[in-house]
């Protein structure tokens, strides 16, 4: 869930990155809900590259947490110690056994809620596979075809917008 709206600065693509780095999921994976209040948080305005700079380690911090969660999960389903476990598109694998568990089947389509309590180790950088490589913009081509939706641009049912017939436009 992304508290920032897409203004041009990538938070659809990079924010989803961030996530699929410490996940160890591939980026097309990751589905995301933007801006929408009854879900997301409030993670302040969206201006310059801010929302990457703040958005970047509350989502990595999060996604660290969900991984060490889901890590333990795999470690009591499939007998090996978590230092005994490799993940790669969120498919968990014991070394050495020939079994693993997907996430999803960890999770059992249950919520999986969290604290974030901040401790959960994040990845170094020197491992990153997919933060820092150049992907494709998720927002691109909508806003190239003129078929973007801006937050200026959205309309609540019965909103209307008032012209001065006064004033030439």
């Amino acid at each position: 869930y992304i508290g920032f709206v897409e203004l041009g600065q990538g938070t659809t693509t990079a924010l989803p990155q961030v996530a699929a780095e410490e996940l160890d999921l591939a980026l097309d994976q990751i589905k995301t809900v933007q801006v929408d209040t009854n879900v997301t948080p409030n993670q302040g305005g969206t201006y310059s590259s801010s929302s990457i700079a703040r958005g970047g380690p509350q989502v990595r911090t999060a996604a660290a947490e969900a991984r060490q969660a889901l890590l333990k999960l795999a470690s009591e389903r499939l007998g090996a110690p978590v230092t005994e476990l490799t993940v790669e598109a969120g498919v968990v694998s014991a070394r050495g056994t020939g079994r693993s568990v997907k996430y999803g089947d960890l999770v059992g389509g249950k919520l999986f809620e969290l604290p974030i309590t901040g401790t959960a180790p994040v990845k170094a950088p020197k491992d990153y596979k997919i933060v820092g490589v150049r992907k494709p913009r998720k927002d691109m081509r909508a806003k190239v075809a003129g078929t973007h939706s801006y937050v200026q641009h959205m309309r609540l049912p019965g909103d209307f917008v008032r012209i001065d017939s006064s004033t030439e436009h």
